[in-house]
């Protein structure tokens, strides 16, 4: 596997045009780098790695924050005894199953919402509010794909498959 500043002589014409990007980037390698700076354990870096390598060829998408802007922290908030029990098994089985790590000297911060099942009395589901992180990032203009599009591209397709995380699900970057 080639470094991120190792150029190589064989390119397709139609690799060439993403050498730049490929450089500016250098996703996944400094990508790994800068979250164990800041503050990722080695071991969830580590399994990081391996995912973001085996998407290697998927373009990351960038968000930028706006001039000026800091990074979020929300106040901690009191919660009923039901809800506190909800999000610490939450988040546990979240760190069990690599989805999430601890990180104690993160800046950001954003307040985790428990919402109640419909017809349940202490049955919660995760969201997280992201309103003021979305306010401080600059706006991506990225069309909404089409329904009629994405069925044709379907048409005549013996299987489907859909899969949903309920742990995932607002969890994901």
């Amino acid at each position: 596997m080639l470094a991120c500043n190792e150029l190589v002589d064989d390119l397709a014409a139609e690799e060439e045009q993403f050498l730049q990007l490929e450089l500016d980037t250098c996703f996944p390698d400094l990508k790994i780098e800068e979250a164990v700076r800041f503050g990722c354990r080695p071991d969830f870096a580590a399994r990081l790695k391996s995912l973001l390598d085996r998407y290697r060829d998927y373009a990351p998408l960038k968000v930028h924050l706006k001039d000026g802007d800091k990074p979020v922290r929300c106040k901690a908030r009191r919660y009923s005894l039901p809800q506190r029990e909800f999000m610490e098994k939450h988040v546990r089985d979240l760190e069990n199953t690599w989805f999430v790590y601890r990180n104690p000297t993160s800046r950001w911060a954003s307040t985790p919402l428990r919402v109640r099942k419909p017809h349940t009395e202490n049955e919660f589901r995760m969201t997280v509010d992201l309103r003021p992180v979305n306010a401080q990032t600059e706006q991506i203009a990225w069309p909404m794909p089409m329904l009629e599009v994405v069925v044709d591209h379907l048409a005549g397709s013996s299987w489907f498959f859909s899969w949903i995380s309920s742990k995932v699900i607002g969890n994901l970057p």
